[in-house]
């Protein structure tokens, strides 16, 4: 009998461990989905901002800034 209660508490224990990974990946995938989002909504604030009174080096700077989270949200 007691064999039977520690193979069925391994077999919990096992269950547990499978579920925590699994939750640890959903979460893990839940984390990358929102940074794209941020990533995504600063990309549009950036495109949408108006530029006329921008300088060249502010220019240059909004450029690179594009540049960055594009590569970055693909």
């Amino acid at each position: 009998m007691a064999r039977k209660d520690r193979e069925k508490m391994a077999e919990t224990q096992q269950i547990m461990a499978n579920s925590k990974v699994e939750a640890a990946r959903l979460n893990d995938k839940a984390a990358e989905k929102q940074l794209k989002c941020k990533m995504l909504d600063t990309y549009r604030e950036l495109l949408l901002t108006p530029t006329t009174n921008l300088n060249a080096h502010a220019l240059a700077e909004r450029e690179k800034a594009l540049e960055c989270i594009c590569g970055k949200a693909s």
